[in-house]
């Protein structure tokens, strides 16, 4: 079953026709055609063409553009163009745009420069969105709505304040609860009416580039946090508004959004989404497990689902300070990469490329020359072939993980605003080096939040999980206790979600289930480091380790490594407890990597959870399945061609071939299915 009203993987990307005059669009089509593209979005910045004035809504050229492409086979991602206001609905409506974390309202120029909560803004996205949902509500070739678009910025102005207060009096209920969950004893900073409390910005709380480190820190980061999760909210309650207004003429319309990982909640703004979509801009030469990382996490977004890819490029970046060319293979590349862990489509941005403004040296599958001789004119050719033969092969299959990272937005802000031990953590970055180990050995993950179900899995690591709730410190803990293995560290179970300690001595809601308790956090410089001495009876030596190193007193916990320089020389670091039927890790340092592999290789062997496929070192392989079938792909990402032997029969998909041992050129990827499954 397809994730939207397209039978098959989605290949196209943003059109922009409005940028070309109309015997252009005829030379766009022919080449659309030419490379297999089956869907393109129109009208991520169209309002301006739609309604160049105040007043009735023009859709003369648009229906145009639609006709050509429904004559031509060609489907449509409908975007609402809400993100990219026209200038005379902002100069009538200055409320409109938004007012930054330095008391300056934005003015008409960029696009995403709105207020979430402008009343003039939600008015006229409802109008927008009605009106587009009604014109195009027999249109059968829309296949998905595409809400907005990328969000960039938090707003700060007095409309936001103002909601911002109603909101926090529905959450509270008083002044006296809010005024005790958020501590605002601390600095004498208690509120005595809803009208004292404002947005955080660097008038009132932020310090900006505190004590020359170049960081910003908040003076009261439990208020920091609350502001930045409304500010989630307000967007998802502009795209709960359009989802609403398209459906009051399409009732089965599809809605979606396409993610960047910024600074929001995320899993807030999915919430209203029938899909997620995610944009990827893998850098040249950046390791593959970062991209598998960021589509691990837009697969958990919407409960395991399958996704969409919503941009990328087939060439260049245009904001990057260096922006390569793709090479040979790597768009093809990319855009299986996503395809193997959940994705349906692959999108581009852009079909034509800009002949001025800031995206004029961005990629697109139609360049300057508008020519399809090239070198990426056949890769294009190539992949669009490609998804014309795999059809709708692996729409609604399941990436088969028995284990579990945890990734938490809230816990992103905790480890990032206040002002820690470690006053430049990087949250993902954390999580990412844990990460690491299990993707360069082909071990399928699925990334989940604290509170969700793990019955399906037999290990759940939680890195830096600095911020977690009663209950969801009881999930884990039943997990545990029911033959899991938990695996957490430094920095972990320490504060709620408002950003109160856990007092009793860290980490206190799991010091039953760890089997210890933390008196000291040391933290240190880049250029230090500590020792841990390993005593397992399944390891031992001696490992580096560094960034923050906890003081641990076992109470019952095994111990597997001790510090083995300064003062606290012999003082655990590294424990293990049986709690229940299973085990509870903890890593008090940052350990180096050849540790930290050997950790977790451990505890995997354990639980006997192997590679989807051996391979060698750079050689990916990625799982997804059904019912009935298992598809296996593989990724060549070395400088050399690699020959990888399955060990049993498969069919490659793409060449119909039976085979035993598969020969990947450089940035090369092959596609097989099981046999015998």
């Amino acid at each position: 079953m397809s994730i939207t009203k397209f039978d098959g993987i989605l290949y196209g990307g943003d059109y922009c026709p409005e940028q070309w005059d109309e015997h252009i669009w005829l030379e766009d089509i022919q080449i659309m055609k030419y490379y297999n593209v089956n869907a393109v979005t129109l009208n991520v910045h169209s309002w301006c063409i739609l309604q160049p004035k105040e007043g009735p809504y023009d859709f003369t050229k648009m229906d145009k553009m639609i006709k050509l492409l429904t004559d031509n086979q060609i489907n449509i991602i409908m975007a609402t163009g809400t993100a990219a206001l026209p200038n005379w609905l902002l100069n009538k409506y200055p409320d409109m745009m938004a007012e930054d974390i330095t008391g300056v309202r934005h003015k008409p120029g960029k696009r995403v420069n709105y207020c979430p909560n402008s009343p003039d803004y939600l008015r006229e996205i409802k109008n927008m969105c009605e009106a587009l949902a009604d014109h195009y509500k027999a249109q059968e070739n829309i296949v998905l709505w595409h809400l907005n678009n990328e969000l960039e910025i938090n707003c700060y102005c007095t409309n936001c304040a103002g909601k911002y207060r109603e909101w926090l009096k529905t959450k509270y209920g008083s002044l006296k609860a809010l005024n005790q969950k958020w501590n605002t004893m601390f600095w004498g900073h208690q509120y005595s009416a809803w009208e004292e409390i404002n947005p955080p910005v660097y008038a009132n709380m932020i310090y900006r580039n505190l004590d020359g480190t170049g960081i910003d820190i908040s003076g009261f980061p439990t208020e920091t946090i609350e502001y930045l999760r409304y500010m989630s909210i307000s967007y998802r309650n502009c795209f709960e508004i359009e989802k609403e207004a398209i459906r009051k003429y399409i009732p089965d319309a599809v809605v979606t959004n396409n993610f960047q990982y910024r600074n929001f909640n995320y899993d807030i703004l999915a919430k209203p989404l029938d899909v997620v979509s995610f944009d990827t801009y893998p850098s040249n030469g950046e390791p593959a497990y970062k991209a598998a990382f960021n589509y691990d996490i837009t697969r958990g977004m919407n409960g395991l689902k399958p996704f969409l890819i919503m941009e990328m490029s087939p060439n260049q970046a245009s904001w990057e300070k260096c922006a390569p060319i793709k090479r040979p293979g790597q768009v093809a590349q990319i855009a299986m990469g996503a395809l193997a862990r959940g994705a349906e489509s692959a999108m581009f941005f852009q079909i034509r490329r800009s002949r001025s403004g800031f995206e004029k040296f961005h990629g697109a599958m139609i360049d300057h020359s508008g020519r399809t001789d090239t070198r990426l004119g056949r890769e294009l050719m190539e992949l669009g072939n490609a998804f014309k033969k795999l059809k709708n092969t692996f729409l609604d299959s399941k990436i088969p993980a028995r284990t579990a990272i945890i990734m938490d937005w809230d816990c992103r802000w905790g480890v990032e605003i206040p002002s820690s031990v470690q006053k430049n953590m990087h949250y993902l970055e954390e999580v990412l080096y844990y990460y690491e180990w299990l993707h360069a050995q082909n071990i399928m993950v699925d990334v989940v939040r604290a509170d969700s179900d793990f019955s399906g899995y037999d290990i759940v690591l939680g890195p830096m999980l600095y911020m977690i709730e009663e209950n969801e410190a009881d999930n884990i803990k039943a997990f545990v206790e029911n033959g899991g293995t938990f695996i957490t560290t430094y920095y972990s179970g320490l504060a709620d979600k408002e950003d109160n300690i856990w007092l009793g001595g860290y980490p206190a809601l799991w010091k039953d289930m760890l089997g210890l308790w933390i008196e000291e956090t040391d933290a240190l410089k880049v250029e230090q480091s500590n020792i841990v001495q390993m005593s397992a009876s399944w390891l031992t030596g001696d490992y580096q380790c560094g960034f923050l190193c906890d003081l641990i007193w076992a109470e019952g916990a095994k111990v597997l490594g001790t510090y083995g320089d300064d003062f606290y020389q012999g003082i655990p670091c590294i424990t293990e407890n049986e709690y229940g039927a299973g085990k509870a890790v903890y890593i008090g340092t940052k350990p180096e990597k050849k540790l930290l592999n050997e950790l977790l290789k451990h505890y995997c062997d354990e639980k006997n959870i192997e590679p989807i496929l051996s391979t060698q070192a750079g050689v990916e392989a990625v799982m997804r399945m059904n019912d009935d079938k298992r598809y296996l792909f593989l990724f060549n990402h070395n400088i050399n061609v690699e020959t990888v032997a399955l060990g049993e029969q498969y069919k490659d998909v793409l060449q119909d071939v039976v085979i035993e041992k598969v020969e990947l050129p450089v940035m090369g990827y092959a596609i097989l299915e099981k046999m015998n499954f």
